[in-house]
């Protein structure tokens, strides 16, 4: 169709008689022309396959079982050269799980490709092993922490001796992370607890190491408020969850409180108090004047002071989750005792006082734990009055003491404030 083309010239009765050479040298720049064109379709079919190809292989590693394979030969075949001596595809592989902005996506990659090989993942793969339980996998979306709560279960399942570090890095999670949220660090604490559940259903002698990684993981008394306070909550979900570490982790809490406990000045907390509470009366007595309104509720009022003190508040926190959790697992859920529950409470909790507290000196407030416990019910009392007789002299003399000491403490603050009144 194109007037100025070699071909155009020519009719189609001059056509039927060219000979082959004419034809030749005629038609020779349209047979070019369509080859070109033959050659561009092609090109534009095989790129288009390729596009076709590449998107569907990308959505195979991202979600579907192609990636995990792929992922998991690329695993297989750098251990497998790491056991001959060459270690290069094997170091690439750690260096990029050390990675701390690792994608999601990524991530969720090598854990597929990881639960593919799973059964390679002996000791000699530590170092690879060791990269995977630093990541920080807590905080991710839903997906990577679903992926990599049953790479740890496939794990442990498969290789039991990983089930001791990996307990220590879900127990180093029970850290409030301050970079975060309470909603998010919640999200996080429920899913350290479901991995390690898991672990120590799929391997129950391993709840010997527990006690050991809770106290190396035990946070300094200069903590703050809130990093005390979830570490205390934590131990109690584990506790609740494991009753043959009730003893254990009463104890560990036990000695941690009294950490906080000997290091209050009592002459301190009484004048503190003191100077709250009468900093709550001036307040109160403004509130009675009629010539000025500071706009204060009677419960405001009425509301206890404030204590001042940053390690009493600490303190007071954290025994108040401890008594929570002591009341809740004496009682059902109608309300009734629970002997079972008050039974096995009541013995953690006076194993952790003999053993810890009564030895210390100066402690003044952890010791009310166990005597509001005596106050639950008559079945408390009952309890305590049949492990007191076979107490040694000793152990009596230091429970009179220490009661004591506590009564006297109430009593003095309790006096005080009724002098100033």
């Amino acid at each position: 169709h194109d007037p100025e083309a070699p071909w155009s010239r020519y009719s189609i009765a001059e056509v039927k008689n060219v000979n082959r050479s004419d034809s030749k040298s005629a038609f020779w720049p349209l047979f070019r022309h369509l080859k070109v064109l033959h050659f561009n379709f092609v090109l534009a079919n095989l790129f288009s396959v390729l596009v076709v190809a590449l998107r569907r292989f990308d959505k195979d590693m991202s979600s579907g079982q192609h990636g995990a394979v792929i992922a998991g030969r690329i695993i297989a075949e750098a251990i497998r050269k790491k056991a001959t001596g060459d270690s290069s595809e094997y170091d690439v592989i750690v260096k990029d799980l050390c990675a701390q902005e690792l994608p999601s996506i990524q991530l969720q990659r090598w854990l597929q490709g990881l639960c593919y090989c799973i059964s390679s993942l002996s000791r000699g793969c530590d170092k690879l092993v060791g990269a995977t339980l630093q990541l920080l996998w807590a905080h991710r979306d839903e997906k990577t922490a679903n992926q990599y709560l049953e790479y740890l279960d496939d794990l442990v399942g498969a290789h039991a001796e990983y089930l001791s570090p990996c307990a220590y890095m879900l127990i180093k999670l029970f850290i409030y992370d301050e970079s975060y949220g309470p909603s998010e660090n919640q999200v996080a604490f429920q899913r350290v607890h479901t991995a390690l559940n898991h672990g120590l259903e799929l391997v129950p002698a391993g709840i010997r190491c527990i006690k050991q990684h809770l106290i190396s993981v035990c946070p300094y008394k200069g903590k703050s408020a809130e990093i005390q306070e979830y570490f205390i909550l934590n131990c109690l979900e584990v506790a609740g969850n494991h009753p043959a570490l009730m003893v254990d982790i009463f104890e560990i809490l036990t000695e941690h409180l009294i950490k906080l406990d000997v290091d209050l000045s009592r002459d301190d907390l009484v004048t503190e108090l003191e100077a709250a509470e009468s900093e709550a009366d001036t307040q109160f007595q403004l509130e009675l004047d009629p010539e000025e309104d500071c706009g204060m509720s009677a419960e405001a009022a009425a509301a206890p002071p404030v204590m001042p003190n940053v390690g009493a508040q600490k303190l007071d926190v954290c025994m108040e989750h401890i008594l929570m959790f002591a009341r809740k697992h004496c009682h059902d859920a109608n309300g009734e005792v629970c002997l079972d529950g008050a039974t096995l409470i009541f013995q953690a909790m006076c194993k952790a006082f003999d053993k810890v507290l009564l030895p210390t000196h100066g402690t003044s407030h952890v010791q009310f734990i166990l005597f509001s416990l005596c106050a639950v019910d008559q079945v408390s009392s009952a309890l305590w009055s049949d492990i007191c007789p076979h107490l040694c002299y000793w152990t009596r003399s230091c429970v009179m003491h220490v009661l004591l000491t506590g009564v006297k403490l109430h009593l003095t603050i309790e006096g005080r404030l009724r002098l100033n009144n």
